[in-house]
């Protein structure tokens, strides 16, 4: 029943798409070349097997657990399970069992691992595939290690197999350029991956992932050498999508000049068309380009920056989208990775070992989202299946409960009472329009609501609309696909208009009373999936909690005075009690440890009681709290502790978006200002989310620059210029022999609070666009509205202090960050964040 009804099954147009001839384009300096193989039997082969090499000396042993727990990951519910190697002073295969109990300690011997892994290619049949990830966190301390890598090198070469090495580096005494030669001795080159402390079981997981969704393709272009490379894994093919170098494989320009040519991919001759360059050539060229210094940084994210999709044909908006969105977040990376570097927080052979890594960031962001579907698709087929059974056994409903009921379906006009007596497994739902990110499938708070629409219809007839739609007009114009582009202004998307003359794209169930809500709980997961990620095998249970913040989405636009007609007002009210309901499976799945990777209680009382709960990694989406109040009433219990919590939030996580990629300048004067009422270096924006430049002093802004040249991070010709001109460092004004230091006094708010508000709200002024959204709910407290001055001047030092969500992690794991509400009676002198700060800028 449920695959019939949800599985959306691809049109005749878009099929034919899908499998047309390869292309190719070409400009001044790169190539693509972009086609799909539709041989199936070369794709199983080519994934092969899957060796994971692990150091388990000594030096290990604190992060063990982390090795523990991706191996766990690993062998979950998947049907191509990893082979094992762990070394130490010797080397050895080893199952998953012997894994998992197995210890940290010894030496660190490479050259038996070497061994070690040629013994277990040469178990394996001829010409078969196998993928290598090869981890250390140190330096080779046993063996001879020239001859070990030479002897294995040649071993590649000859052993009529295929390999490719993956590398992973933890810690920072690793040996990178070791790692990097190592990951180079396959048939092909495989990739280095950095793993910072905490972050080694990721590293893991996602070479993993990305091995269990692509595979390989050797190509061949013109007359340059057969090289062999990463193809996605889809329902169609091996999607081949490469950048290549013109000057390498056509440097006369003779081959690739707007006609069409031919490559060779698996000893098959393809032809490819040519293709006009167009923004997705200039998105994947902006992909492959690398970045070394801030400049290139700042130079290809001005590239990124400038590609409209708008421009592109308009059924190709949403997939170019999808695709800038991902790179986007490669750069993200990159910008965080600088302003550390700038910070002094990475140095020396760390920078580029991140550096190195980032390179192929892209590839292992999708990968590792396509194979979280895949897994979650595995996990629920058998309850999905089991549902029918279920709502077998549900009783006869009490038909009473519903003949007075003036509701019933705007599409088959049939009443609750008919949808309730004639079917089994129907009942009402409400419609929406939104906005799927391919986001929402690991974090599915990220959904974007676009309209909350009224109309009431029963499941079965939006099913068939949903089917109708996809055969009619294919998936991606009836629903959207994944996509971050706003669908508001695209009549081309949608089922159906309401009675408001909107078109939806998806819907959620309604409560009605207990027994519509019998029906509704048993097939919750699948509405759920579908809703999410467009399959009802997608299913999570952080898509329950995700039901919190479309709720607080709802009260933040009631409080904007939208959805607030009769019928707006019903659909609100009805939609709490659904949730309402929903909580004990919630508190159940997060008492579990399922959710954030801890084991939690209510998530508002949390909330509220410490702020390790108000963590970005604690609660992704601040609507959620909103929704879940609205369930709880907590707020009515306790309203003072729950605004100081919440509003402080909402700022810090403004100031954490404003200030992202940016140095922290800014902040360090603001919180100087707060502190010591230095109101002469503070600038605003006057609440146009610019920032209005750099308020540093000439010789300030002068070492600053002095600073990044000695990190590396100017130009070769700033850099030369000014190490030349200030070898020891540039002067600096007050300082030197005869002057002394004098502690400055914090500020006294009982005694300044005129000063201290009036700073507090020209820095408040620069988030006040950011939060409009929030700006009336909660009484508007988000707005400052009902604080006293004193606790709006501690909450916002608190908000500014760990605006970057890592400072606030550190500050949680070591117990700085207390409750500003809990100290707005000391005085300022007494109260430990004040202070906390006094001490570090003294």
């Amino acid at each position: 029943h449920y695959f019939h009804t949800y599985i959306p099954t691809m049109s005749k147009s878009e099929a034919s798409t899908l499998s047309s001839s390869g292309f190719y384009q070409v400009d001044e300096k790169r190539l693509r070349i972009k086609l799909v193989l539709t041989d199936n039997g070369k794709q199983a082969s080519a994934q092969g097997n899957i060796l994971f090499v692990i150091d388990k000396s000594g030096s290990m042993a604190g992060e063990w657990n982390q090795v523990l727990s991706a191996v766990q990951y690993m062998t979950n519910e998947v049907a191509l399970e990893p082979s094992f190697i762990l070394y130490d002073s010797s080397a050895k295969m080893a199952d998953t069992a012997t894994v998992l109990t197995s210890r940290a300690g010894g030496c660190t011997n490479f050259e038996s691992a070497f061994k070690c892994i040629q013994s277990f290619i040469g178990t394996l049949p001829m010409n078969s595939h196998t993928n290598v990830v090869f981890m250390t966190d140190g330096q080779n301390n046993g063996g001879n290690l020239k001859s070990g890598l030479a002897i294995l090198k040649a071993y590649l070469a000859s052993c009529r197999r295929s390999t490719c090495i993956h590398t992973i580096g933890f810690s920072k005494s690793h040996d990178r350029n070791l790692l990097d030669q190592i990951r180079v001795l396959g048939t092909s080159e495989g990739v280095y991956r950095f793993a910072e402390d905490s972050k080694l079981d990721e590293k893991f997981e996602e070479l993993f992932d990305f091995i269990c969704v692509s595979t390989k393709a050797t190509i061949k272009v013109a007359s340059n050498a057969e090289q062999t490379i990463d193809c996605s894994k889809s329902e169609n093919g091996r999607e081949i999508d490469l950048i290549l170098s013109l000057a390498e494989v056509d440097p006369k320009g003779e081959l690739f000049n707007g006609k069409p040519c031919s490559v060779t991919v698996d000893s098959q001759s393809i032809e490819l068309e040519a293709q006009s360059v167009d923004l997705f050539f200039t998105v994947r060229s902006i992909e492959e380009m690398e970045i070394v210094t801030q400049d290139d940084l700042m130079a290809v994210q001005g590239l990124l920056s400038g590609v409209n999709p708008s421009k592109a044909p308009k059924d190709q908006r949403r997939e170019l989208m999808e695709l800038r969105m991902v790179v986007q977040e490669k750069l993200d990376k990159f910008h965080t990775l600088f302003a550390e570097i700038a910070r002094g927080l990475v140095s020396g052979d760390s920078v580029s070992a991140q550096l190195n890594s980032l390179r192929h960031e892209t590839k292992f962001s999708k990968a590792r989202r396509a194979r979280a579907m895949d897994k979650r698709i595995a996990s629920n087929i058998d309850e999905i299946l089991a549902i029918e059974d279920e709502l077998e056994k549900l009783p006869p409903p009490n038909l009473e409960l519903f003949k007075d009921m003036e509701l019933s379906c705007s599409l088959s006009n049939s009443s609750i009472l008919e949808i309730m007596r004639d079917t089994p497994n129907d009942f009402l739902v409400f419609p929406l329009r939104i906005a799927r990110p391919e986001l929402a499938i690991d974090a599915p708070t990220q959904i974007i609501i676009e309209k909350l629409m009224i109309g009431n219809y029963s499941f079965d007839s939006f099913k068939d609309s949903v089917r109708y739609a996809i055969n009619n007009l294919g998936s991606q114009k009836a629903l959207g696909g994944f996509t971050d582009v706003s669908h508001t202004n695209d009549d081309a998307v949608g089922l159906f208009r309401g009675p408001d003359g909107e078109l939806s794209n998806a819907c959620l169930p309604l409560f009605i009373n207990e027994e519509h809500w019998k029906r509704v709980e048993i097939q919750l997961k699948p509405i759920l999936g579908y809703f999410f990620t467009m399959d009802p095998l997608g299913y999570k249970g952080d898509q329950m909690i995700a039901l919190y913040m479309v709720l607080g989405h709802m009260l933040c636009k009631q409080s904007l005075g939208e959805f607030c007609s009769e019928a707006g007002k019903w659909i609100v009210s009805d939609f709490t009690q659904t949730c309402t309901h929903v909580l004990p499976l919630v508190m159940k799945y997060v008492g579990e440890g399922r959710y954030s990777g801890r084991v939690r209680g209510d998530l508002l009382e949390e909330f509220v009681e410490a702020p390790i709960n108000r963590t970005k990694e604690s609660m992704n989406s601040l609507l959620v709290m909103l929704g879940w109040n609205e369930c709880t009433k907590l707020r009515d219990r306790d309203t003072e502790r729950f605004d100081f919590a919440f509003v402080e939030e909402v700022w810090r996580r403004a100031f954490t978006a404003m200030f992202k990629g940016q140095p922290r300048n800014q902040i360090d004067e603001w919180l100087e200002s707060l502190l010591f009422l230095t109101s002469d270096n503070i600038e605003v924006s006057g609440g146009d989310d610019t920032l209005s430049g750099n308020s540093m002093k000439a010789e300030n802004k002068l070492f600053s620059e002095w600073g990044k040249a000695k990190l590396g991070l100017l130009s070769k010709k700033k850099t030369d210029e000014l190490l030349k001109k200030y070898p020891n460092g540039p002067p600096s004004a007050g300082c030197g022999e005869g002057n002394t230091y004098t502690p400055r006094t914090l500020v006294d708010y009982e005694s300044n609070q005129e000063a201290i508000d009036a700073l507090v709200e020209k820095i408040l002024a620069n988030i006040s666009s950011r939060n409009n959204f929030l700006s009336k709910v909660l009484d508007g407290r988000v707005t400052g509205t009902g604080f006293s001055g004193k606790a709006k001047w501690l909450m916002l030092v608190q908000a500014l202090k760990y605006s970057s969500n890592s400072a606030m992690n550190q500050a949680c794991a070591n117990g700085k960050y207390k409750n500003t509400f809990d100290y707005c009676g000391t005085t300022s002198s007494d109260h430990t964040t004040t202070k906390f700060l006094n001490d570090i800028y003294e």
